[in-house]
């Protein structure tokens, strides 16, 4: 039980692992989803975007801290709603879609924030301002599209949030297998 309180989320480099791979698979089939066949890209990005989502959650089990298990539901959580959003895109007004997945966007920058600011000095921090910068860009990139490449705006925002998913999973604190019975 010692050991569980011992953990340390220390600065370690990024790890390539099977679900990072498989999610990184699925940022780049949604950045081929505007060139592909689909009468609806949009609906086939967030389909996309919610399979990642369950990636995301499955390996916030794994994540060593209730922290980084309580930050990988939290973004599997705005994930979801997103790919729920994308899914339903060719029932909803292009107009309210756009504002509510920019919001969900700038709802997680600002988590970021928040985070940048309660984090002490280090690679964390440093990471929370990127990941902060990088929904703000997306939910930008969103709101300024207005007719133009909406198709395109979509897989790319889309496809990013998926990199984002994958980055997490590679760089967050894990149990090990020797530490498996803490779980």
């Amino acid at each position: 039980m010692k050991r569980q309180f011992n953990l340390k989320s220390t600065d370690r480099p990024a790890r390539v692992t099977a679900l990072a791979v498989v999610t990184l698979g699925l940022a780049l089939l949604a950045l081929a989803a505007p060139i592909s066949r689909a009468e609806f890209p949009g609906a086939r990005v967030g389909g996309l975007l919610g399979i990642a989502a369950a990636i995301e959650v499955l390996h916030a089990l794994r994540r060593s801290t209730a922290a980084a298990r309580r930050q990988a539901t939290v973004g599997a959580i705005i994930s979801m709603l997103i790919a729920l959003a994308l899914i339903n895109a060719p029932f909803v007004a292009t107009e309210a879609l756009r504002l509510v997945v920019a919001g969900w966007f700038a709802l997680d920058a600002g988590r970021y924030a928040v985070r940048f600011f309660r984090k002490p000095i280090g690679s964390n921090r440093t990471l929370s301002v990127l990941a902060a910068l990088g929904n703000g860009a997306l939910a930008l990139l969103i709101l300024i599209s207005r007719d133009w490449g909406t198709t395109w705006v979509v897989a790319v925002v889309g496809a990013g949030r998926i990199f984002g998913i994958a980055w997490n999973i590679m760089t967050a604190p894990v149990y090990s297998t020797t530490e498996a019975d803490e779980t």
